[in-house]
């Protein structure tokens, strides 16, 4: 590795991309999350307009908001999602608890915080694939048999204090204002917590609580996520510290 290439691995920018919240729910019918119901019930905020054709089907009901706020059902699940912005509360945790309230009576079984953040790369084209298959995994014989450099996605679950958080870390490409794509790293995550409540009542509470508090697992998800970025700050550091320690070795010139 090279002192250019080490230099233009380490400015990286990680930031949280996308939350959604995705509660499981038995015998739900998708056609109950319409545009009426969220308007009227004051689930959704008066000034958040639609920004396309709802989908209503038998199997499923989707509609998308301003910021690509996203509300959506299916026969099992109740999903709100939309992109992260720093320093900010998301729309949903407010939607998704209205919504809880306004649906006292549905058979709530789990809820799951899914939280995704994105690595970026200056530089080098394969930095954020070497990222995964050099400092993550360990190389041997078998990369050899690729003809390009090897890909791979990673899967990880971390047991927490309450819950489970499931990683999945791929390559990916991500969207500079401005400027060309960059090379990057996308960490999408899942916090899920059953709800051990017997009565209807219990499940219910305990489900407002996870939504209120969303902010914990996000700390959670945080916290493990930039430990990556850590790690691989370190990585760089001691490669380039090997590098620096290498003796210069005199080049020869080619015979004309």
């Amino acid at each position: 590795m090279n002192a250019e290439s080490t230099n233009s691995k380490t400015n990286r920018n990680l930031d949280l991309a996308e939350i959604s919240i995705v509660l499981i729910v038995n015998n739900l019918n998708p056609g109950v999350i319409n545009y009426d119901f969220l308007r009227y019930s004051g689930i959704v905020p008066g000034d958040l307009q639609l920004i396309s054709q709802p989908v209503q089907t038998e199997y499923v009901s989707q509609l998308t908001f301003e910021g690509n706020l996203v509300i959506a059902a299916q026969s099992n699940r109740l999903i709100f999602s939309q992109p992260a912005k720093r320093q900010e509360q998301p729309k949903i945790i407010d939607i998704a608890s209205k919504c809880c309230k306004s649906l006292p009576l549905a058979e709530y079984m789990a809820i799951s915080i899914n939280p995704s953040a994105v690595l970026s790369f200056e530089g080098e084209e394969t930095a954020a694939r070497k990222y995964i298959t050099e400092t993550l995994l360990k190389p041997g014989p078998w990369y050899e048999h690729s003809q390009e450099p090897i890909g791979a996605t990673i899967n990880y679950i971390f047991t927490l204090a309450e819950g489970q958080l499931r990683l999945t870390v791929s390559e990916a490409r991500v969207n500079m204002p401005g400027q060309e794509t960059r090379p990057a790293i996308l960490f999408g995550g899942s916090i899920q917590y059953e709800l051990a409540g017997e009565e209807q009542s219990t499940r219910l509470s305990e489900l407002q609580q996870r939504i209120d508090g969303w902010s914990e697992s996000i700390k959670a998800y945080s916290d493990i996520v930039g430990s990556f970025a850590q790690n691989q700050k370190a990585s760089l550091a001691n490669d380039n510290g090997s590098d620096q320690a290498k003796p210069e070795q005199p080049t020869s010139k080619a015979k004309q």
